[in-house]
């Protein structure tokens, strides 16, 4: 049992097994039905119901565990784990275990670990939870002895490296001080878990801070040429933000349909101020089991490759940096290549793609309210406690190709009392038709 959202509720203190002894065919034992079982755990906060089990004439028994809420009350990560012996023969080790992991977080929306230690080729555990009404997350780490390098790594609430930034090495040969600001699109809502792991031979001493902004995003309406990005506190607390845009490219999002497994290829013809080309690919959870492969490659027009990636998982990104002084056309392809779990390929397998031309960073005007021709580069926005405030952005300079394509840009918000602490969003702003 993995309960990595923690206990629903302090009521939340039972977990059932099943558990059902291995047919004949399968190395089992013909006589299994009516086998007893004693039931042992190895943490004080698992317990079991009753201290026998035994198999039915099935072969088969539901075995109850019970949590001790009380001793799950510091953020951790809770491992224990319910052994079952043989009653007829009190030598042998046990025959099956039911393990049970419960990720309990901490109940503010921050934490800071200072003047820590861990022993060389070990690793310490941090949780931290990501509400689901856009807030994003912020975390930076110092080595305290720069010459012993350490690792920092962040993992999404599936288990997943985070698609954003999957570690950070600091001390020995990487810098003392790291950071890592998770924007919006990329902070997935959850538990994250984030992983300090020194390397073996030496002790790692290092302090760790991890944050959610103290206000999140509420809502965007992007579908004009001065788009509205509304912030709401996420406390009873005044929250006085300092708030930024720039224009970063263009971005097209469609929806691609593999049509009997075959590759797809897309066409694209790079602007002479782009510099990359970033490409994301989203499958439903729900079709990721039904891939073995999935391949992305751009080539030039001559068919060499610019950059390639690999899914790992339901979700990838990959960036591909473009040739500089470009003259004339030059056209790059990207191809998406599938492969699947099945004797033959599905006649139908859908996905997203979005494709992103990005350039020198250019500031927007930004006002409070909806005056855009009162913008700065910058604008101080209050939001009462438990209320709400908006920005208005405007000065975008339509970039070709136009037909089907968006305006992107990045919105960045600071608390000036946590100017580490960045809300951020990308937003793809519509254009007129």
């Amino acid at each position: 049992a993995y309960r990595r959202d923690g206990l629903a509720s302090s009521a939340d203190t039972i977990q059932r097994f099943r558990i059902a002894a291995l047919p004949p065919a399968a190395g089992g034992s013909a006589a299994a039905a009516g086998e007893s079982f004693r039931l042992v755990s190895d943490a004080p906060w698992v317990s079991r119901s009753a201290p026998t089990v035994t198999l039915d004439q099935n072969g088969a028994a539901l075995v109850e565990v019970r949590y001790d809420a009380s001793q799950l009350a510091q953020p951790g990560r809770y491992v224990g784990t319910v052994f079952g012996h043989s009653v007829s023969d009190s030598a042998s080790g046990p025959l099956f275990a039911l393990p049970n992991t419960v990720i309990v977080t901490d109940t503010a929306a921050a934490f800071a670990a200072r003047s820590r230690k861990a022993p060389g080729g070990t690793a310490a555990r941090f949780f931290i939870r990501v509400p689901a009404q856009g807030a994003g997350l912020a975390v930076r780490a110092v080595a305290r002895d720069s010459l012993v390098p350490g690792v920092l790594s962040l993992y999404e609430p599936s288990g997943r490296p985070s698609r954003a930034t999957e570690a950070l090495n600091l001390g020995g040969d990487g810098p003392a001080h790291v950071s890592a600001v998770l924007s919006v699109n990329d902070a997935v809502p959850g538990v994250w878990e984030l992983v300090m792991q020194s390397l073996p031979g030496r002790e790692f001493r290092y302090d760790i801070e991890a944050s959610v902004p103290g206000a999140r995003i509420a809502g965007v309406d992007s579908n004009s040429a001065t788009p509205r990005v509304t912030f709401a506190a996420a406390s009873t607390a005044d929250t006085t933000l300092t708030v930024t845009a720039e224009q970063l490219g263009i971005t097209r999002l469609r929806d691609i349909a593999i049509v009997n497994g075959a590759p797809v290829r897309d066409t694209l013809e790079p602007p002479s101020w782009a510099t990359a080309l970033v490409v994301e690919i989203s499958i439903p959870r729900s079709q990721w089991s039904a891939v073995t492969d999935f391949s992305m490659v751009a080539y030039d027009r001559d068919g060499a490759q610019l950059g390639q990636g690999a899914m790992n998982y339901d979700f990838h990104r990959f960036e591909v940096e473009l040739p500089e002084r470009r003259a004339g056309s030059f056209p790059v392809q990207v191809e998406l290549f599938p492969a699947f779990a099945h004797e033959g390929a599905p006649a139908r397998f859908d996905l997203r793609m979005r494709v992103t031309f990005v350039g020198a960073a250019r500031p927007l005007q930004v006002s409070a309210g909806r005056d855009v021709t009162a913008g700065s580069d910058s604008a101080s926005v209050r939001i009462p406690g438990g209320g709400t405030a908006s920005v208005t952005i405007g000065a975008l300079r339509p970039l070709p190709p136009a037909p089907g394509w968006d305006e992107w840009i990045r919105v960045r918000a600071v608390d000036r009392r946590t100017d580490w602490v960045v809300l951020e969003r990308y937003i793809a702003v519509h254009r007129a038709p």
